[in-house]
């Protein structure tokens, strides 16, 4: 899940599973640039089956032998404020159904993001991270990342 910058101008990863190295090296994607940044800029979903054909931004994910990739726009109040997108290890045709639940996923993350933004006393850095990750780790999304 990427997120953007305090400037706006580009998307860093907040949460991962399987690429913490984009986290600890602090990896910036521009928007309208690579796979996530695209998304981003047009706020539309992409499915790309194969990585090698197009512009990586991300030198971790270039390497990484993900070969097919499913992303979405996370929506907040009809703007988009992220990006959600899965990987895998091998060549997938991603479907109607597997677009539809990374989709739910997104919203579940709006929500959480709302929450946050309605409540950011009550709402610690820490709880906000815990629950994005939560949603994370018990979705979809780590089902399709292998």
């Amino acid at each position: 899940m990427l997120l953007p910058t305090k400037n706006r101008q580009e998307l860093a990863v907040f949460a991962t599973i399987g690429l913490e190295e984009e986290i600890a090296k602090g990896i910036r994607i521009p928007l309208g640039s690579g796979f996530a940044g695209k998304i981003a800029a047009s706020g539309e979903q992409m499915i790309v089956e194969d990585l090698s054909k197009i512009e990586v931004v991300s030198p971790i994910l270039c390497n990484s032998g993900i070969h097919s990739m499913l992303g979405v726009p996370i929506l907040l109040k009809e703007q988009v404020n992220g990006v959600l997108h899965v990987g895998t290890f091998r060549f997938r045709q991603f479907t109607h159904e597997d677009l539809q639940q990374i989709q739910f996923v997104a919203a579940q993350i709006s929500l959480v993001m709302q929450i946050i933004l309605k409540y950011p006393k009550v709402t610690s850095p820490n709880k906000a991270h815990f629950g994005l990750n939560a949603i994370l780790n018990g979705s979809f999304v780590s089902a399709l990342m292998y």
